[in-house]
């Protein structure tokens, strides 16, 4: 079997499209039909429904998708093993962070983990959960740290728990809402909130949590996935930060920033992500004990 045309078929069956599939592709339109038809004249069977404006997997396709998925996984795997076994304990790696954990343990994580490695490359994808996941589907990396709460079901993705972090409200020192003890949510509410950006339906309990409709404006002021400017924006002017406690600790140390005292209090489920049909790297072990261990070190 040519599995290039597998691939063919696993980009048409994802994208339901042979314009998108054959961009993924790299290759022309007419070259990856050219390609599909060949696999369908090899086994004998009709693989996908075309129409003039759509394209969908037949009964037998829909049979034979996750057994061609298969296939290349573990072809994909046996290529990897290989080269694995030829490069030790080295390492090609890329991995996805969420912002709020790249900025507290990141930098620590990576630097313990290359410390012992010199010759190993790793490449870090700063993005949310939502886009990270999809990068894992489409193997643009090997694993992610997520929000355990916005990884949608998929029996193709193993998540390994690290831990429940709470979070809260922090402001700059000498902030108007300190005066109030405690302040209220409505006091909070006027102020306006600063955060990373959340999921519709985090903003939907948030909103359900300070009582916000519809008709009132944006109670989250800024929503900005660099912790770097949220930190600013919240030094420097009288925004409420809705953060979690690692990403202020040292400012809160320091005197910068002050907890808000409230009756509000969020949680935090940090994970790791990776597909359970890929084979790893031995080297992304020692990567993934140390980025859960760092967190829980660090209460």
């Amino acid at each position: 079997m040519n599995l290039r045309q597998f691939q063919h078929f696993l980009l048409v069956a994802e994208e339901r499209s042979f314009r998108r599939a054959a961009e993924r592709a790299h290759i022309t339109q007419p070259a990856l039909s050219n390609s599909i038809k060949s696999l369908e004249n090899r086994l004998g069977v009709q693989l996908l429904e075309r129409t003039r404006h759509a394209v969908s997997l037949s009964a037998v396709g829909e049979t034979l998708l996750p057994h061609a998925r298969k296939i290349l996984a573990d072809t994909q795997n046996f290529d990897d093993m290989v080269r694995y076994l030829k490069i030790g304990d080295a390492a090609d790696l890329r991995i996805g962070l969420v912002p709020t954990y790249a900025y507290s343990f990141g930098g620590e994580a990576i630097s313990r983990w290359m410390a012992k490695r010199p010759k190993s490359r790793i490449e870090v994808v700063y993005q949310t959960t939502q886009h990270l996941a999809l990068m894992l589907e489409r193997e643009e990396i090997d694993f992610f740290i997520c929000d355990t709460r916005q990884v949608r079901s998929n029996p193709e993705v193993e998540v390994t728990p690290i831990g429940e972090f709470t979070g809260g409200l922090f402001c700059r020192t000498g902030h108007p809402v300190l005066e109030r003890k405690p302040a209220s949510r409505k006091d909070l509410l006027t102020y306006g909130f600063a955060c990373v950006r959340v999921p519709h339906a985090m903003r939907d309990e948030l909103a359900a949590a300070f009582s916000v409709d519809g008709s009132r404006e944006p109670f989250l002021a800024l929503e900005c996935d660099a912790v770097t400017v949220l930190r600013t924006a919240v030094l420097g002017t009288d925004l409420i930060w809705l953060a979690n406690r690692f990403n202020v600790q040292q400012d809160v140390d320091a005197g910068h920033l002050v907890e808000v005292p409230s009756d509000f209090e969020f949680r935090i489920q940090w994970g790791i992500a990776r597909r359970r049909d890929r084979v790893l790297p031995p080297a992304a072990v020692p990567l993934m004990d140390i980025l859960a261990e760092l967190p829980r070190g660090a209460l």
